[in-house]
């Protein structure tokens, strides 16, 4: 099989990094030993797993947009998923408040 990026699951999250992604594809098992995974160019430094059909990281922060998943080796083999990835602002948390929302005006 050649190799592939296919699908990368969730395809988006926050800025600060964090997100579990499964990259789905052929052949990654090629790349294992010397391979690295990017997301916009940051190297990642957390996987979870890494096997012929899937490679399970956990992204780097990086700046809002949309930006290229590359899976590649030290052989210059490589695979690049463009704009498989969007990094987006954090979700508001009402917790920052600590329950005193009515206390700046929003009802309960």
């Amino acid at each position: 099989m050649a190799l592939a990026i296919t699908s990368i699951t969730p395809n988006n999250g926050t800025a600060s990094g964090g997100s579990t992604v499964v990259i789905v594809g052929t052949d990654f098992e090629a790349l294992q030993a010397t391979g690295n995974v990017t997301f916009g160019g940051v190297l990642v430094k957390a996987y979870v797993s890494w096997e012929d059909l899937s490679i399970t990281v956990v992204t780097p922060r990086h700046q809002i947009g949309s930006v290229d998943v590359v899976v590649t080796n030290d052989a210059g083999d490589d695979v690049t998923k463009v704009g498989g990835f969007t990094y987006t602002l954090p979700l508001f948390s009402s917790s920052l408040f600590n329950g005193s929302r009515s206390s700046i005006g929003v009802g309960p």
